[in-house]
């Protein structure tokens, strides 16, 4: 693999990664402060859910925006 072939694939997953970030930690902010009780149970439980490969619809989709000539 080349240097360009990483970087490439760096800015492929960036989007992702932001948006994993994101996620977890408004769910994790959200468990914190529950209303409900085992609501904070709920909340963890689909923290731990989408993590990991889960969501493969938002990644075409920026794989699509990508491969349309959008940036950023």
């Amino acid at each position: 693999m080349s240097a360009e072939t990483l970087a490439v694939e760096s800015d492929f997953f960036a989007p992702r990664t932001a948006i994993d970030d994101l996620l977890f930690a408004f769910l994790t902010e959200k468990a914190q402060t529950a209303p409900v009780p085992g609501q904070s149970a709920l909340i963890l439980m689909l923290r731990d859910f989408i993590s990991g490969g889960k969501r493969v619809r938002p990644l075409l989709c920026v794989t699509g925006w990508i491969a349309a000539g959008g940036a950023g």
